[in-house]
C-alpha cells in the first residue's frame, strides 16, 4: 500500500508555511509560491528553449530548432567536450550523460565519502522502451517529444526526424544498460579505485579534470553522430525541466504518463507545489512544520520503543539461526549493535538556527520558479562535494532529512548501516501512539521496520559490513546452507498466480523481498508477545469479536490492501521488473508470509493442510 500525507495534511502544511515568517520558512514560502504561479522570467527569445537561462544554453546545442542558416553556420560539436562544456558553464541544468552520478554526487561508504560513478539512468518502462519503435509506449513517448518540440518552436517536420533519431539512441542507450535484476550482484557492481587507478583503466577521459570540476561523465560511443548526440543532451535536460517550466508543457508530460499508467486524474496545482517544497533540499523547514503539527516527542518515544524490541527479537533470531556458522554469526551480531536507527526526524529542524545557518548560502529567487530550481541544483552540489574527503558522520542531520521526515517508507541504507524511518510514515494506518500496540507492532513493525532491518541480514546485506563497506562477510558454507534454506520460498511463491490473468509469479527473482517479509512478519508478532509479558494484556478492540494477536495479523494485512491497475500488475510480474515490494502483489505478500507462521494457525485455529496452515511451512530464519 502507497502511502501519502493526508489531503487535510498538506492543506495544514500550506498554511503553517505562509503563516510562520522566520527566514527558514521564507525560502519554501517563496518558492512555493514561484511555483504556484508557475512565474518565470526571461520567458522572451527564439529557440529550442524559450525560457532563461535555457535559452542561452540548450538551444544552441540543438540543431532541432535552428534555422538552415543557423545550422550552417553551428560549430562541429564533439560529445565529450560538449558535455564537460555544458555542465562545467551551466552545472545547475539536469544535463544527461551516458555516466550518472546524480545529485548527490558524493556516495558514503562506511566513514569515507567518495564519489560514484554509474551508468546512465533507466526508464522504469526499460521493458517496452528497448522494444522498438512500433511498441505503444514508444509511440506515446515519440508524440510527448514532438508536442514538446514543437511548444518550443521547432519545425514539425524537422522535429519528427531528429527527435525519431534521439529515441532510436535512447533505445540502444537503454539496450546496452545492466537490469535491475542484473544489477543485483552488488560484489560485481562496486568497484573501488582512486582517480590514478580509474585514469589508467580508462585513459580516453580527463577523469581529473572531471572531478576537479564538478563534472559528471560520458561515454564515447563513436559510431553515433554528434548532432544526435547534441540533440539528445538538449532533450534530456528539457524532460528533466517540465516540472518547473510552464504549465501547458507540463500538460504534455502528464499526458504522456496518465497514458502509460492507466491513470487519467492528476494533482491539483497546489498540491503539486508543496510536493515540489518538501520533495527537494527545502524539505527541513516543510519537515519541522509537519512535526511540530502532528508529530510529538511521544510519538517519537513510542515508536523507538517498537524498533528496539523488534531489533532485540532480530538478535535473538540470529543467535539461534541454524545456517549460520559461528564465524558469520558473530559478524552479523556485531553488524545489529553497530546499526542506528533513526526515528522520526532529527531534532535539529525544529531550531530555525542551526535550518537557517545550513542554507545560508541558498538564495530563492522571487518570482522565477525556474531559476530557483536551479539554485537548488547547485546548492545540492556544492553540499555534496564539500564533504568529499571528509570523515562521514552517518547521525549527520543533512544527511537525513533528504530522505527523512516527511516520507512515507521505511529504508535500510545498507552504505551507512542505518534504517530511517520517518515520521510522515509513522501515521493513518501504520502508527498512533494512543491505540493499543498490538496495532502498531503489526503495521509499523511486519512489513515495513521489520522488513528493513531483515535486510540488512540477508543476501544483499552480506555485501556490506558494520562499518557500510562492500565486504562480504558470510562464509562459503553459511552461503551454502542459506541457498538451500531459500529453495523452499523461492518454490512457494513460484507457485502463486494471479488469478485475473493467469500470470506466475516469478519465486527467484522476488526471493529476497519474500524472505525479509516472512521475517519481518514473525520478529514483530514475537516482539509484541514479549511486550505484552512485560506490561500485560492490552484491552481488545470494541465492537469486535476477535482476539488481540489476530487483530495483529489482520492489522499488517490491512497496510498491503491496494489495488492496481492491470498495466502496473502487468508490469510488475514481468521477469525484468524492478525487485520492488511497492509495485509486488500484496495478496501474495500477506497469504506467504502469514502462512508460513505457526503463530497464525494456532491464533485462526487453521486446519492443518489449509490454505493458511500448509503442512510443509517455509523458515529461512
Amino acid at each position: 500500500m502507497t502511502l501519502k500525507l493526508s489531503k487535510r495534511k498538506l492543506i495544514t502544511l500550506e498554511f503553517e508555511l505562509n503563516k510562520r515568517r522566520g527566514t527558514p520558512q521564507r525560502r519554501q514560502r517563496v518558492f512555493s509560491e514561484a511555483c504556484n504561479t508557475n512565474s518565470v522570467a526571461g520567458s522572451e527569445g527564439p529557440g529550442c528553449l524559450r525560457w532563461k537561462p535555457y535559452k542561452a544554453v540548450v538551444y544552441p546545442s540543438s540543431s532541432i530548432s535552428l534555422s538552415e542558416e543557423e545550422r550552417s553556420n553551428q560549430a562541429p560539436l564533439n560529445n565529450l567536450m560538449t558535455v564537460k562544456e555544458l555542465t562545467t558553464k551551466y552545472p545547475s541544468i539536469p544535463w544527461k550523460e551516458y555516466f550518472n552520478t546524480s545529485l548527490n554526487s558524493v556516495l558514503v561508504i562506511g566513514d569515507d565519502e567518495i564519489i560514484k560513478i554509474d551508468q546512465f539512468y533507466l526508464f522504469d518502462k526499460r521493458e517496452s522502451n528497448v522494444k522498438g519503435l512500433n511498441d505503444e509506449f514508444n509511440k506515446a513517448r515519440y508524440k510527448f517529444m514532438i508536442g514538446v518540440a514543437v511548444n518550443f518552436g521547432a519545425n514539425k517536420a524537422r522535429a519528427k526526424k531528429e527527435l525519431r533519431e534521439i529515441l532510436e539512441f535512447e533505445m540502444q542507450l537503454n539496450s546496452i544498460a545492466l537490469t535491475d535484476k542484473e544489477r543485483n550482484n552488488q560484489t560485481a557492481l562496486n568497484n573501488l579505485m582512486t582517480v590514478k587507478e580509474l585514469t589508467k583503466k580508462y585513459p580516453s577521459i580527463p577523469w581529473k579534470e572531471y572531478f576537479n570540476k564538478m563534472l559528471n561523465s560520458v561515454l564515447l560511443i563513436k559510431k553515433t553522430p554528434k548532432r544526435v548526440v547534441a540533440n539528445y543532451l538538449c532533450w534530456k535536460a528539457v524532460e528533466d525541466s517540465l516540472a518547473f517550466l510552464p504549465e501547458k508543457l507540463l500538460n504534455l508530460q502528464i499526458d504522456f504518463s496518465n497514458a502509460d499508467s492507466d491513470t487519467t486524474e492528476s494533482e491539483g496545482k497546489w498540491r503539486e507545489c508543496l510536493g515540489m517544497t518538501n520533495n527537494n533540499v527545502l524539505m527541513a523547514s516543510v519537515g519541522a512544520l509537519y512535526v511540530r503539527k502532528y508529530f510529538t516527542p511521544e510519538s517519537k518515544k513510542s515508536a523507538e520503543e517498537i524498533a528496539v524490541d523488534i531489533k532485540q527479537q532480530l538478535k535473538k533470531d540470529l543467535k539461534k539461526v541454524d545456517w549460520m556458522d559461528e564465524k558469520t554469526r558473530a559478524g552479523a551480531l556485531d553488524k545489529l549493535e553497530s546499526l542506528k536507527m533513526f526515528i522520526g526526524h532529527p531534532d535539529e529542524i525544529l531550531d530555525d538556527k542551526i535550518v537557517d545557518e545550513y542554507y545560508k548560502t541558498l538564495e530563492i529567487t522571487p518570482h522565477d520558479y525556474i531559476q530557483a530550481q536551479l539554485n537548488l541544483t547547485i546548492f545540492m552540489k556544492n553540499r555534496a562535494f564539500s564533504q568529499l574527503r571528509k570523515r562521514a558522520d552517518k547521525s549527520d542531520w543533512p544527511w537525513l532529512i533528504h530522505s527523512y521526515t516527511t516520507r512515507t517508507y521505511s529504508y535500510y541504507d545498507e552504505n551507512l548501516n542505518t534504517i530511517e524511518n520517518p515520521a510522515g510514515l509513522l501515521q493513518g494506518i501504520f502508527f498512533n501512539k494512543n491505540r493499543p500496540q498490538y496495532l502498531n507492532y503489526a503495521a509499523f513493525g511486519s512489513f515495513l521496520f521489520g522488513k528493513e532491518i531483515t535486510k540488512a541480514f540477508d543476501n544483499d546485506g552480506r555485501q556490506f559490513n558494520k562499518n557500510g563497506y562492500h565486504k562480504d562477510w558470510w562464509t562459503p558454507e553459511t552461503n551454502t546452507k542459506f541457498r538451500q534454506k531459500s529453495v523452499c520460498i523461492i518454490q512457494q511463491y513460484g507457485n502463486y498466480r494471479l488469478k485475473d490473468s493467469g500470470v506466475k509469479i516469478n519465486g527467484n527473482q522476488t526471493k529476497d523481498i519474500n524472505i525479509a517479509d516472512n521475517e519481518g512478519v514473525k520478529i514483530s508478532y514475537l516482539a509484541y508477545q514479549d511486550r505484552v509479558k512485560r506490561h500485560g494484556t492490552e484491552p481488545k478492540l470494541p465492537g469486535l469479536k476477535y482476539s488481540q494477536s489476530q487483530l495483529f495479523w489482520i492489522q499488517a494485512a490491512i497496510t498491503q490492501c491496494a489495488k492496481d491497475s492491470p498495466a502496473d500488475v502487468k508490469n510488475s510480474t514481468s521477469d525484468n521488473a524492478p525487485v520492488n515490494p511497492m509495485n509486488f502483489p500484496l495478496e501474495f505478500r500477506v497469504t506467504g508470509a502469514f502462512s508460513n507462521r505457526p503463530e497464525f494457525a494456532s491464533d485462526f485455529n487453521c486446519p492443518v493442510g489449509s490454505k493458511m496452515n500448509p503442512a510443509k511451512k517455509c523458515s529461512v530464519w
